[in-house]
């Protein structure tokens, strides 16, 4: 991975003051965007001095670093249009801690809050500042509502587990309804979890599938999978884990039998961070995976921003930065323009499309209570003898 050392020092530029993308000629009220990511300024600095080599950057600061350089991007891209805003970026990871940099007075009237996130805690933060300010927040990356009910500030862009279960059944409906489906498990509470969602989304349904659950606890019980499939039928088997050594070795497992049996595995949404899945090991077997992001190179944008970004900086954008350079574009857009034409804000807005089709949509867990919203749109993505496509 590599990691554009330019863009780290702008960072720390960035936290020091205030920046954005301007016309020293416009005199109308400009847009306020926040955004927080993982940065771990207070380990890359001591005082003014940059600790960090370029060929030495820490893993954990990776994602954030890639998600900073797509907002960067778009940011260069926004700015080329003439589009007004400024734009301030807080570290998730500073000792300073988010409410500090929150209330800071110079985020008074922010006109929305985007989070690249990584717990529970942080989500939960946002959301309550939100909520107490009125701010718009999407919550880009991270795949959870903390259980927060009653917040309408909030979006969830990366959707959450049971809208990936609830669209895989849906999709089994659609084309699987007659096959032999098996639901692949082990013992744990989220693998409970995950087939409570199964149980729920299939119930609802006016034609309940058909779906057999089988416990897979050791290389033995997997070895003997081949006594659940059915020659003369397709056999659909759901990974019921976001264990990825599960997932892995259940594969590995499949992948043997398709010599006599005609199987698909359904994977779950983090299955587009296993790479091993590739290997030509699992070349016959069909793999099929959830994800609210289409960052394949079967979409169209997708590809030619990949080889746009190449040829610039001889370096290949990883999906967080596709991330980043989408949610600063495609929102700082939105934001901009409400706030110049002085609109409301509707983060539904599909206007200004970048790489994928959000279909945001409020979550009422009671009836006429909006708990939040949420990108309903899934992907379902088809890796096979080492390529990967979205299919419909």
């Amino acid at each position: 991975m590599t990691i554009r050392l330019r863009s780290f020092i702008s960072i720390f530029l960035l936290l020091c003051t205030h920046s954005g993308y301007t016309q020293s000629s416009d005199t109308l009220r400009r847009a306020k965007i926040a955004i927080c990511m993982p940065l771990y300024m207070d380990s890359a600095f001591n005082g003014n001095a940059y600790k960090w080599s370029k060929s030495n950057i820490p893993s954990y600061a990776a994602k954030g670093l890639e998600f900073y350089n797509g907002v960067q991007a778009a940011i260069d891209s926004l700015g080329a249009q003439g589009i007004v805003a400024n734009v301030f970026i807080l570290d998730t990871k500073t000792k300073d801690g988010l409410d500090k940099q929150l209330n800071n007075p110079l985020f008074e009237d922010v006109d929305v809050l985007i989070g690249n996130l990584t717990s529970v805690n942080e989500l939960q933060v946002l959301s309550k500042i939100a909520y107490k300010k009125n701010i718009p927040f999407i919550s880009a990356t991270y795949p959870n509502d903390g259980n927060i009910m009653g917040n309408p500030f909030m979006t969830i862009l990366n959707t959450t587990l049971q809208t990936h279960i609830a669209g895989i059944c849906d999709y089994l409906q659609k084309y699987y309804a007659s096959s032999n489906i098996i639901f692949c498990t082990r013992k744990g509470s989220v693998e409970d979890m995950l087939w409570n969602y199964v149980e729920q989304a299939n119930s609802s349904s006016t034609e309940p599938l058909s779906i057999q659950k089988i416990f897979l606890e050791d290389s033995a019980s997997l070895n003997h999978i081949t006594s659940y499939l059915k020659k003369d039928k397709t056999n659909v088997c759901i990974a019921g884990s976001l264990n990825e050594s599960f997932g892995i070795s259940l594969a590995k497992q499949l992948a043997s039998t398709t010599d006599n049996y005609p199987v698909t595995l359904l994977g779950m949404p983090n299955w587009d961070g296993i790479k091993i899945l590739s290997n030509s090991a699992y070349k016959n077997l069909t793999i099929v995976y959830t994800s609210p992001f289409n960052y394949t190179n079967s979409n169209t944008a997708v590809s030619t921003f990949r080889s746009t970004y190449k040829k610039k900086y001889q370096s290949v954008p990883s999906d967080m930065l596709l991330k980043g350079f989408e949610c600063m574009y495609r929102f700082g857009k939105l934001v901009a323009t409400a706030v110049k034409q002085g609109e409301s804000l509707n983060i539904a807005d599909n206007r200004f499309k970048v790489f994928n089709d959000f279909d945001i949509q409020p979550v009422e867990h009671k009836k006429n209570k909006v708990d939040y919203f949420e990108n309903k749109k899934i992907y379902f993505v088809q890796q096979q003898n080492g390529q990967l496509k979205v299919i419909e």
